[in-house]
């Protein structure tokens, strides 16, 4: 998994979506955030304010799997071939 390779999520009208080892720390620095953001704005601690984070960091990054597969869609209607999307760090 750290040798730069990928992890296959799944397929969508024959277009592979993977994800780099990279993506985890930054799910991981993401939830962190988020989940210190929420508690200083809730004034707790514990599970709500982690649940909360992670709600975030989901809609996050599902929110730029949508956009890129905004790309694919269009790339797909004007003649360009598409295999797979990998989302990596950058």
């Amino acid at each position: 998994m750290l040798g730069g390779g990928s992890i296959t999520l799944f397929h969508f009208r024959g277009i592979r979506v993977s994800v780099d080892w990279s993506w985890f720390i930054v799910l991981f620095l993401v939830i962190v955030y988020m989940t210190n953001f929420f508690e200083g704005l809730l004034g707790e601690g514990g599970t709500t304010p982690f649940l909360f984070g992670l709600l975030s960091a989901i809609g996050f990054f599902g929110s730029i799997l949508l956009h890129e597969f905004g790309h694919a869609v269009v790339a797909m209607r004007n003649g360009i071939g598409i295999s797979g999307i990998q989302l990596w760090i950058f």
